[in-house]
């Protein structure tokens, strides 16, 4: 994904990646981090996501492409 097309604005509909990675590990820094040993996914090893606000790092939030509505883009994280 090109940089500028990441970029949030306040308002926009948005939605996250649930996985995190620790960026450390030998998969994460060798750009594979599905493989990460301490991957932790929000909602089962973290704090899930059913309030009005949550913290995530940047690089988990991605724009809802146009012409999706939220329910076809909540399945966008699940599709495999």
């Amino acid at each position: 994904v090109d940089e500028s097309e990441k970029t949030i604005r306040v308002g926009q509909r948005a939605l996250i990646l649930p996985a995190v990675f620790c960026r450390r590990c030998a998969y994460c820094q060798s750009g594979d981090p599905v493989l990460c040993q301490s991957i932790q996914f929000i909602g089962e090893h973290r704090d899930g996501t059913y309030a009005e606000k949550i913290a995530v790092p940047a690089e988990n939030v991605f724009p809802i492409p146009d012409g999706l509505d939220f329910g076809e883009a909540a399945a966008l994280g699940v599709n495999f």
